[in-house]
């Protein structure tokens, strides 16, 4: 069961978002490309809402924002204008420590979303730093307080739907590195709103197993470097940040496993990947009782990177598999919701 406040939050938000009401919106802090220090907290933020700026052709780019627990939350919100009307989906994407939501697009996600009709919102973790739930990590906040990612997550989708003046149809969420751990935890604890999340040199805090307890089966896609120098593919303690202990992950294959048990998957198959370098082996468990899938790439490298090299571009293998995976078949447990007027 999910907390009192944040299921309250999340259902007055989706009513201003039915009704069509504005909501505030704020300015994304400009910082440079390098890392940022976790050290650095969010300007102060006026929390006026922006105009979104467009192109003749482009899409809507919307500076958004809130505070969330004292703390401002921005995000970048960016919308197809030529979207056609009614419902529309949306992905969320979460960049890696020490970087910015801003950063986390010239990997390039909207170049394909944004011609299919989806939205797509960049957000900024906290200080930097998204709080994934992993054993051991140290919190990096100035307050020495974990942040409430999945209050500001869950309030980012609705607060986008009152935006867009759209009911948004399903969510994804695709995370590199830090962001790609935080994918992992909404999966677990997100699933009444988020259907399919791509993990991308990442995987999934140590021991999530015992306390993964998803209300809906989630599609969940994991792309790691075998050898990877930061997150090890095996499981294990993580590499520090900035001197900072960044606790310790279970491995890929056991991530992926668990998923595959939770989605009802009996069949594991080998999945085709063309001519690559590095090399990469693919796994996918697609016969599913729940109609969704899990899939895995390992690729045959050292770098903790997202890679887009010739035969493997990991933004074109995220985008097919959330865009083939955001509609949700309505379970027996949503039905019941709606009937109750429970719905989120």
């Amino acid at each position: 069961m999910l907390p009192l406040r944040p299921v309250l939050r999340c259902v007055i938000l989706s009513a201003f978002a039915l009704l069509g009401v504005a909501v505030l919106g704020t300015a994304v802090l400009v910082v440079p490309a390098a890392a940022r220090s976790v050290a650095s907290p969010p300007a102060p933020d006026s929390m006026s809402l922006l105009p979104p700026t467009t192109s003749a052709s482009g899409p809507l780019v919307i500076p958004m924002g809130l505070t969330v627990d004292g703390i401002p939350r921005r995000w970048t919100l960016v919308v197809p204008s030529s979207a056609p009307k009614g419902p529309i989906d949306l992905v969320v994407a979460l960049h890696g420590v020490g970087h910015t939501g801003d950063e986390m697009r010239a990997f390039g996600l909207e170049d394909f979303a944004v011609p299919a009709g989806v939205a797509v919102a960049y957000p900024d973790g906290a200080y930097g730093i998204w709080n994934d739930g992993r054993p051991g990590a140290e919190v990096l906040t100035p307050s020495g307080q974990p942040t409430d990612d999945i209050e500001f997550l869950r309030d980012l989708i609705a607060l986008s739907a009152s935006q867009m003046q759209r009911r948004i149809a399903a969510v994804g969420v695709v995370g590199f590195s830090n962001g790609a751990m935080m994918a992992a935890r909404v999966a677990c604890e997100m699933s009444d709103v988020v259907s399919v999340v791509a993990i991308v040199a990442g995987s999934a805090g140590e021991g999530f197993q015992g306390q993964c307890r998803p209300d809906e089966a989630v599609s969940v896609a994991v792309i790691a470097a075998r050898n990877d120098p930061v997150v090890p593919y095996a499981g294990g303690t993580v590499a520090s940040f900035q001197g900072h202990a960044r606790g310790r992950v279970s491995g890929v294959d056991a991530t992926t496993s668990f998923w595959a048990a939770v989605d009802g998957c009996v069949v594991t198959r080998d999945t085709g990947v063309a001519a690559s370098s590095p090399v990469v082996l693919g796994a996918a468990a697609d016969t599913c009782s729940s109609s969704r899938h899990v899939v895995r790439y390992a690729i045959d490298d050292t770098a903790h990177a997202w890679k887009r090299t010739a035969g493997f571009d990991t933004t074109a293998v995220v985008w097919s598999f959330v865009r083939q995976e955001l509609p949700r078949i309505p379970s027996l447990l949503q039905v019941a919701r709606g009937a109750l007027g429970t719905a989120p």
